[in-house]
């Protein structure tokens, strides 16, 4: 089998998504952007126990033109696009 060799790990950028607070990695300045479009957050984010599950998060959007994928490792998520 052959070795692979980590090149760059990327710190991101602190930044909010609706309620939540992610780590984005992908677009940034520093790294580029990337056709089809390429996004990655990275969050460590709880429920705000005061705030309605439904009304956390983004709100209901729009994916125009491409399609989501999202990774859960632990825990849940009220998702919905409009």
């Amino acid at each position: 089998m052959k070795t692979k060799t980590i090149n760059t790990i990327l710190e991101g950028t602190a930044t909010n998504v609706g309620t939540f607070n992610v780590q984005e990695l992908l677009p940034s300045r520093e790294y580029g952007y990337y056709d089809p479009f390429l996004l990655f957050h990275h969050g460590k984010t709880k429920a705000n126990k005061n705030i309605p599950v439904e009304d956390q998060g983004v709100g209901p959007h729009p994916h125009r033109g491409f399609s989501p994928v999202t990774f859960i490792y632990k825990g849940g998520i009220h998702h919905q696009d409009s």
